[in-house]
Formats: C-alpha cells, structure tokens, sequence
C-alpha cells in the first residue's frame, strides 16, 4: 500500500503529488481556463487536475468532468446550456464560473461558488424601498437591492442587499445563520431553503453542536433563528450564537434566555456522500 499528499491551490486543482518518501510523483500546471500545459508523467497518479475535477484525455478530448455538466477548458465553456441562465441573462447560458475562472470555481456544474465554496449573489436589477419592522412595534423604511442566493438544489433564494449606510439592515438572524451575515435573508424563505439545503428536523436530545433553532417557523416576519455552539444539560441551557433584530452585534446566550417559552423546531443540514 502505497499513500499519496496532494498540493493543491487556492482553487483546489492539484499542483502537485507526492509519496511517503517526500518523492515528487506528478507536477501540473495549467493555463487560466483549465488547460494542464505540463504534466510531467504519462501514467499520472490522479486524473483530478484542475479544481479537483476528473480530466477526462482520452482520444484527445480534454474534457472535466463537473458532475452536472461537462466543461470544456479549450474553449472555456460548458458543453451544455446552464439551467439557472435565466437567473444573469448578461452571461451566456454556457459560460464557466462568469467567465473568471482564476477567481471562481463551480463544483457541480450547476451554481456558481467563489473559491471559498460561498454561494454567489445575483441582482435582479431591482431595488424598492422596503420597511423593516424594528422593536416595539416601530418600522423604518430602506432602500435595497432584490437578489438571489442559490439552495444546494438549484431553488433561487430572495435576499436583500442593503443600499444604505447604515449596518443595522446589512443582515439579520436568519442571514447570519444561514448566509454567513451576507444580506438580510426574511423568514419566509426559509422553508425553501430548509428543504434545498437538504436540512433535517431532530430532537432536543440529538442536537449537537452547528445545529440551529428556529423559532415561529411559519409566523412571518416573527421567526426567529440562532446557531447552537454548546450543548448543556438541561438543553434550555444549550449555548448559541447570533443576532436579533435590527443589529450589528452578534451575541452568545443560553436558549432559556433567547427563545423563552417559543415553539422551536432544531435543523440539521445533511451533507450528502458523494
């Protein structure tokens, strides 16, 4: 049994393959679009060559292998129209990663991903004015940009994309438990997020630590969500971590202390084998 180390870059291609011994077994370079312009052995140890995606030479066809769809590096486009083209009709419907493939990756041919694996915005070219409800019953209104997140199964999910200067409508609970504090994300779209995300409901006595809590699921806009980052005994002791309301400050608490006697459910995303 022999083990293999790849060296891989910011984009995950694999620049490198080496042994046990340190021995240099396979180097790979390649041009910005995917193209290896030197492979140093015939017989290479891996086929997974840029973005870690089988390469696919035989006959000389020079094809990856993308899951969803095939991507062709001599051209720098998939060889199949994308389904979400609609979604940034300024792109043809058969481009790779927006056509900037040295700062983007797409690892299943489907939703576009910067190099950190982050789901990419989409405007929808429209902003309006938008009222916030704040505490006490009080509301304020605000620019924002409509736009789109992507769910793991393809399900376009509305964000907004403060236009303002003020940081209080940057995110919300729900934006910095799902989206990283990226936009303000309503509670409305999180059933359909649930369900793309491949999110699983479980009990009080499996939660575990990156689970999250949502509150008044289907009260909108009064949902509520944090992220658990302890699990105690008695569970209303459990640590979490977010934000609530119009805020620019995240918090830990106890669940006791944050959800009280509210109806919450806990949710569990599923990573799917590949």
């Amino acid at each position: 049994m022999a083990h293999h180390y790849y060296v891989r870059d910011y984009l995950g291609s694999t620049r490198a393959v080496i042994d046990d011994a340190g021995n240099l077994l396979q180097t790979v370079n390649y041009y910005p679009s995917g193209v290896p312009f030197t492979l140093t052995d015939d017989d290479p140890v891996t086929d997974r060559l840029h973005t870690g995606k089988p390469f696919i030479d035989m006959q000389g066809l020079y094809h990856y292998d993308n899951n969803a769809r095939i991507y062709d590096p001599l051209t720098g486009r998939f060889t199949t129209i994308d389904p979400l083209a609609g979604k940034y009709p300024s792109l043809t419907p058969y481009n790779h990663c927006a056509n900037n493939p040295l700062s983007y990756i797409d690892p299943d041919g489907r939703v576009i991903r910067d190099a950190e694996g982050n789901i990419l915005y989409y405007s929808s070219g429209e902003t309006r004015k938008y009222i916030f409800e704040l505490e006490e019953g009080n509301t304020e209104i605000v620019e924002v940009e409509l736009g789109y997140i992507f769910a793991d199964n393809w399900a376009p999910i509305e964000v907004l994309n403060n236009q303002t200067n003020d940081a209080r409508f940057d995110t919300n609970c729900h934006g910095i438990t799902f989206i990283n504090g990226e936009y303000w994300l309503n509670s409305d779209q999180i059933p359909a997020l649930l369900v793309g995300d491949n999110y699983i409901e479980v009990s009080k006595e499996n939660a575990s630590v990156n689970d999250v809590i949502i509150s008044d699921l289907n009260n909108f806009p009064k949902s509520h969500s944090m992220t658990i980052i302890s699990v105690k005994d008695p569970f209303d002791q459990s640590i979490v971590y977010g934000q609530n309301g119009p805020n620019t400050e995240n918090y830990e608490t106890t669940i006791l202390v944050e959800f009280g006697n509210s109806n919450y459910n806990i949710y569990r995303k599923e990573i799917p084998e590949k």
